[in-house]
């Protein structure tokens, strides 16, 4: 079985009382995505290919915590720096050299 589009939806919700998030989603990247987060005794559905369509029940708050983030949006020049840096940092681990800052030209 597969949700139809329209009928595809992910609902957090907080509980006050309880101190408890539960999650349900039958949009298939979401339930992917919080799978691990779920607390035991959640409520699972795959496919017939056994693809994870849905998800529900409690989210394990000891290990995950619930939060939403701005996107970064870099322009060209900020990613290219932020790759080269990158890559400096990947080169310096490969040499031994994690740690250590590299010094300003």
């Amino acid at each position: 079985m597969q949700y139809r589009s329209n009928e595809q939806e992910t609902v957090i919700n907080y509980d006050n009382q309880t101190g408890k998030w539960t999650i349900y989603s039958t949009y298939g990247p979401h339930a992917r995505k919080f799978e691990r987060a779920l607390a035991e005794g959640a409520r699972k559905e795959y496919t017939d290919s056994g693809t994870l369509i849905m998800i529900d029940g409690e989210l394990n708050d000891a290990d995950y915590r619930v939060s939403i983030a701005r996107r970064v949006h870099m322009t060209e020049e900020q990613r290219r720096t932020n790759s080269e840096r990158m890559r400096k940092m990947v080169e310096a681990r490969k040499n031994g050299k994690a740690g250590q800052k590299e010094e300003m030209e």
